[in-house]
């Protein structure tokens, strides 16, 4: 008898080729749930920042494309799972590696589920909001910033260079350790800022607050 008849080379050749299986059968529908992130990714990639509701409506559609494309995975994941499923006489690789593919297809879908919850709730209202403080800031790359508290958050908002010009014409306030805003902007170690002002002056800023997206803001 041959090594290759073997019944414990057998038995591995064939443990080997159940994990295989399983394996491709879990890097496959992962692959795809990160095409799915991908359409959402690459079209926040491409946006323009300063484009307003047209903005936050291509973050709403790349996002319901993106979970179409989850929920038909979703489907093929049910079929696959019913038709090769054997139960307690199944492999020990065919249960974890359904188990961590169906955590990967729910994981990828709840979290494209909120952001299509968020995203139309921008849409549905548009926040309107008067900040007795503001910050103002810069980077190299001739991008110009709005910074403010609303609703216990620090949001930094990229606005036209023309609002940017505007807005600077506001009252220099004298105390400037005391906003967290200011504060975050100036210790900040990654996001290159620079000429950071603290006005004390009302603005009022009309923005998407989930996509963090400019609408208007004047003084």
């Amino acid at each position: 008898m041959g090594l290759f008849d073997d019944p414990v080379f057998k038995e591995l050749r064939e443990k080997r080729r159940e994990s295989s299986k399983w394996t491709a059968f879990f890097a496959l529908f992962a692959l795809v749930c990160m095409a799915a992130m991908a359409v959402t990714s690459y079209s926040k990639k491409h946006s323009d920042l300063l484009g307003g509701r047209k903005t936050v409506e291509q973050y709403l559609h790349s996002n319901v494309t993106a979970m179409v494309i989850i929920l038909a995975i979703f489907i093929a994941f049910v079929v696959a799972v019913f038709k090769t499923w054997k139960g307690v006489k199944g492999s020990i690789y065919q249960f974890m590696m359904t188990i961590f593919t169906a955590f990967i297809i729910a994981f990828t879908g709840i979290g494209k589920f909120l952001a299509i919850h968020n995203i139309t709730d921008d849409l549905n209202n548009v926040r309107d909001i008067t900040a007795e403080e503001y910050v103002l800031c810069r980077t190299d790359g001739s991008n110009f910033y709005l910074g403010f508290e609303d609703k216990g958050e620090c949001i930094l908002l990229l606005i036209p260079e023309k609002k940017y010009n505007e807005l600077k014409q506001g009252t220099v306030s004298d105390v400037h350790t005391e906003n967290e805003v200011y504060r975050l902007v100036v210790d900040s170690t990654y996001g290159g800022y620079k000429d950071a002002e603290l006005y004390c002056t009302p603005v009022s800023v009309k923005y998407y607050f989930n996509s963090v997206i400019y609408e208007d803001c004047e003084i």
